[in-house]
């Protein structure tokens, strides 16, 4: 998923996120519904997640496939209201005492219609809280490992389908409101963007150091969602345990 970034102008605030990426800077994000794991978490991730069996990826808990009327519950209407709401959490969480100048190259850069445009390039929805997520777990998957999975495009189309019939047989995600559905969807488009962009300045500017504590911090708040990023593979099933 890396080559669309290279469009991101992430200005000098980019390279002050590597020091505010770890498990607490997500706390504020989604009003805590982000680290809740009754919503989204070990038990999500196990049906997502595949196993090896003799050398070969075994069957996924989610992949029995649902009706299209059954993943309605991933879409949700937008509204400006939440964007602004997320964008304000998102640029006082990673900005800090610079939160005003953040918000602005975020918003000059265009970080979440460029998390959109991704979307569209693998096929995924845009407003659909499954894809958003998928799309969030491959980028972290991609900063926490040092890899590019656009090799394994198919791997990245099944991981989306066990994410779509994990989250929509789930009742919470269920009683979701439309708000908490885009302030939960856009809050990983902007984290994934934030790893993903932070990585490329870093790799450019050779810092090795803050680069392994971006990884360790993308991976600490991943897991914090129920996956150890570096404890699975990118395969033509999605993701299998290592």
């Amino acid at each position: 998923m890396r080559r669309l970034l290279a469009m991101v102008a992430w200005l000098a605030v980019a390279c002050v996120a590597h020091a505010q990426y770890d498990a607490g800077a997500t706390v504020g994000l989604g009003q805590g519904v982000l680290l809740n794991n009754a919503v989204i978490g070990a038990n999500v991730m196990g049906d997502v997640i595949g196993h090896q069996d003799h050398g070969a990826a075994s069957r996924h808990p989610a992949d029995t496939p649902l009706a299209e009327g059954d993943l309605a519950v991933l879409r949700y209407r937008s509204s400006a209201a939440v964007s602004q709401a997320v964008l304000d959490r998102v640029a006082h969480q990673f900005g800090g005492d610079r939160a005003a100048d953040y918000r602005q190259a975020l918003v000059h850069d265009g970080v979440l219609e460029k998390f959109d445009a991704l979307l569209r390039d693998y096929g995924f929805a845009n407003r659909n809280l499954a894809d958003a997520f998928t799309a969030y777990l491959v980028l972290s998957w991609e900063v926490v490992n040092d890899r590019d999975a656009d090799a394994y495009r198919g791997g990245i189309a099944a991981l989306r389908t066990h994410m779509r019939a994990a989250l929509a047989r789930n009742p919470r995600i269920a009683a979701l409101a439309d708000a908490q559905k885009q302030e939960l969807a856009e809050t990983f488009g902007y984290l994934a963007m934030i790893a993903a962009g932070t990585r490329n300045q870093l790799e450019r500017n050779g810092d090795r150091a803050a680069l392994l504590r971006l990884q360790d911090g993308v991976n600490s708040s991943a897991r914090k969602m129920g996956v150890d990023l570096r404890a699975v593979a990118m395969t033509p099933q999605g993701f299998v345990a290592r």
